[in-house]
């Protein structure tokens, strides 16, 4: 009779422990501070290892900055974008009155865009309606282009993007359209938020060999 309970013991035992290791699988993408799956926790530079009072610092040779010095800043916000399954990341921080928005994406390779407060521009900068963005969002063509300063900007992408301010909480939708320059070196992104105007923002590649961080 005792080995008989001792049994069942060990088999209620057993299924339990199964139970909870399942558990913890399934709920593997995000850490108990809430962070995302491609958080790195490292030290060794990398834009994903960045967290809200880091330092980033982006070199003098990058596009992003207009006055040719180096642009360090603590990271303020850490947001993250999600949209048709995919997602990617926002530092923001302040240098003076300017604020900067240094976003990245693990694509094929690592993938980074940076853009200020300083590179804001309104719809009839870029030559383009509503009803013309409207027809690129149907067509998806990579031959439809918009024009900004004198360059060309093909169609890249379009669609609805959810905003999560730090990562976490509820998520906020706008549409989205980005256009990327014929070297590859620029991008103009369009957002449209609900009762808001048309946002165009003009970013700039950055290499990762520019940009570092700073673990505090």
């Amino acid at each position: 009779m005792v080995w008989f309970l001792f049994g069942i013991s060990a088999v209620v035992f057993l299924a339990l422990a199964l139970m909870y290791f399942k558990k913890q699988k399934q709920s593997g993408s995000q850490d108990p501070e809430g962070r995302d799956s491609m958080h790195h926790d490292d030290n060794d530079g990398s834009i994903r290892s960045a967290d809200p009072g880091d330092l980033i610092s982006i070199e003098a040779i990058s596009d992003l900055s207009k006055d040719y010095k180096e642009i360090v800043f603590e990271v303020r916000n850490r947001n993250r974008y999600e949209s048709d399954g995919e997602q990617w990341f926002e530092y923001v921080g302040q240098v003076g009155d300017i604020t900067y928005y240094i976003e990245w994406v693990e694509e094929d390779e690592l993938v980074i865009t940076g853009t200020s407060s300083r590179d804001r521009y309104k719809l009839s900068d870029i030559g383009a309606t509503e009803e013309d963005l409207a027809r690129m969002d149907e067509d998806e063509s990579d031959e439809n282009y918009i024009m900004f300063k004198g360059k060309k900007f093909f169609y890249e992408s379009s669609g609805e993007v959810f905003f999560y301010k730090n990562g976490k909480g509820g998520a906020e939708g706008f549409y989205l359209w980005d256009f990327i320059s014929e070297e590859g070196r620029e991008m103009i992104s369009v957002e449209k938020w609900e009762s808001e105007p048309f946002e165009i923002h003009h970013c700039f590649i950055i290499s990762p060999d520019h940009i570092q961080v700073v673990k505090r």
